[in-house]
């Protein structure tokens, strides 16, 4: 008779190879579904792969605005998600002490107006010494830039009010709070980081490490927010789900633009350069 642990490990065997088949599988009939469109685009092999990032980052762009449409939805109406806001809040309150708001607030700092473009600028200069191009320059320009103009927009179209300010950590914010902007710039910075990362890297080790720290880097600053009480959850929730859909925007601009430009590439090698109507 076979021992339990025996067919615990078996059952565990059996479960792993499904479910690789399965992603076998559908990286097969993605790969299927793309071949006409990189066909015709000039693209062969490996090629295929910008276009699963493609398609990937407009699925999380899609999920991403419908998140943060969804939140924006219930702050409006009062719905489910804005009910945790408050008791949330309350927990926040119960749990600060003098040390852990101070390293908080020296946290939240790194993502405001005056460290975060200083780490803005190292990253940057990092990225563009590695690459030798000025092309994570343009990707993150693009990205906060046009990310800081609609938190701009949202902040002002929502008018929201921030928590009371006997529950906040001075120093105290007076902009109004939904969406919450350390939020949105850091994840879609996070987004940015992790995939000029893969541009960039070779080491599978150094990406992975690469996606969890921007990871954790976006969740501590929303977090953080809502600690000090300078933000209600659904502030940071919704700058969570604009800031990974605008990231994935950006990705699929670059993306496409590395796209076309092999594809000018191959019909310049060829000598079927199209002649400009």
């Amino acid at each position: 008779m076979t021992p339990p642990t025996e067919q615990r490990r078996t059952r565990v065997a059996e479960e792993a190879s499904r479910v690789a088949g399965g992603v076998r599988t559908l990286g097969e009939a993605l790969a299927r579904l793309l071949q006409p469109a990189a066909h015709r685009l000039g693209l062969v092999g490996a090629d295929i792969v910008p276009l699963l990032v493609l398609l990937v980052c407009a699925v999380v762009l899609f999920v991403g605005l419908a998140g943060g449409a969804e939140v924006y939805e219930g702050v409006r109406e009062r719905g489910d998600l804005a009910r945790f806001d408050q008791p949330v809040l309350d927990w926040a309150v119960s749990h600060r002490s003098g040390g852990l708001d101070s390293a908080v607030t020296a946290f939240t700092h790194l993502g405001g107006p005056v460290y975060f473009p200083i780490i803005l600028v190292v990253l940057l200069a990092v990225f563009t010494w590695l690459r030798r191009t000025a092309s994570p320059f343009l990707v993150l320009a693009l990205g906060l830039g046009s990310a800081l103009a609609f938190t701009a927009a949202g902040k002002d179209i929502t008018a929201r009010s921030r928590p009371p300010r006997a529950l906040a950590v001075p120093p105290y914010e007076s902009s109004p709070s939904f969406p919450s902007g350390h939020t949105v710039t850091a994840t879609v910075t996070a987004v940015l980081f992790a995939y000029l990362v893969f541009l960039t890297a070779r080491s599978r080790r150094v990406r992975t490490v690469a996606v969890v720290l921007c990871s954790l880097w976006a969740l501590l600053m929303g977090l953080s927010r809502v600690f000090l009480g300078h933000h209600w959850l659904t502030d940071v929730m919704a700058g969570w789900c604009l800031g990974v859909a605008w990231g994935a925007l950006v990705i699929v601009v670059n993306t496409a633009r590395l796209l076309l430009r092999t594809r000018h590439r191959r019909l310049d090698d060829a000598g079927d350069t199209p002649v400009a109507g």
